[in-house]
């Protein structure tokens, strides 16, 4: 399944065996990747929190790319790293030109909410993120996973998942509340 917005189309599939609530893997091209670590200060900051840190961390980043390009001995990647993947989809917005990904995950509005992320919360090096925000982020990717993607599979386990992780992450806020998407028949 597709979902684009605005220059980006993520081409969607269902991963069955999710590891963690809204695990979301970007398969990408070595090259696509480098190209985002020349162009990117944000794709810069947030790949030393991925797999990619040994080979990065004390590389200076006008030479990241060109490193990468020679290092890494693979054709291809996968991302598990939302912040990274946030910021090459706030990179890719800023840009002319048509852009698509390779996407699994557990489930569509994570992708979106990403994406979501990307347009109004990312600037610069920078993702700003608190408890309000995260809520508002939620609950708009789930409203149009569920206008535009019906039947992708959910379950109460994970709006469960979701809301208990959200007390964790934001001990202190407001809670999170799903149950439209559980009864959306009430709603």
């Amino acid at each position: 399944m597709q979902y684009t917005h605005k220059n980006i189309t993520l081409d969607v599939s269902h991963l069955t065996h999710p590891e963690f609530t809204g695990h979301t893997e970007m398969n990408l091209s070595k090259e696509q990747f480098a190209t985002f670590l020349e162009d990117s200060c944000i794709v810069q900051e947030f790949v030393r929190y991925t797999h990619l840190e040994e080979m990065l961390d004390h590389i200076d980043a006008d030479d990241m790319a060109d490193v990468f390009r020679k290092e890494y001995e693979e054709e291809e990647l996968t991302i598990h790293n939302a912040d990274l993947i946030i910021g090459i989809y706030e990179h890719c917005l800023e840009l002319d030109g048509e852009f698509t990904f390779q996407i699994d995950t557990e489930h569509i509005s994570w992708p979106i909410h990403d994406m979501l992320h990307a347009e109004h919360d990312a600037a610069g090096c920078t993702i700003y993120v608190e408890s309000e925000i995260e809520r508002e982020r939620i609950l708009e990717s789930h409203r149009i996973a569920r206008k535009q993607f019906p039947n992708f599979p959910a379950s109460w386990e994970l709006f469960d998942n979701l809301e208990e992780e959200f007390r964790q992450r934001f001990r202190n806020a407001k809670g999170l509340c799903l149950d439209e998407f559980r009864h959306p028949e009430e709603y």
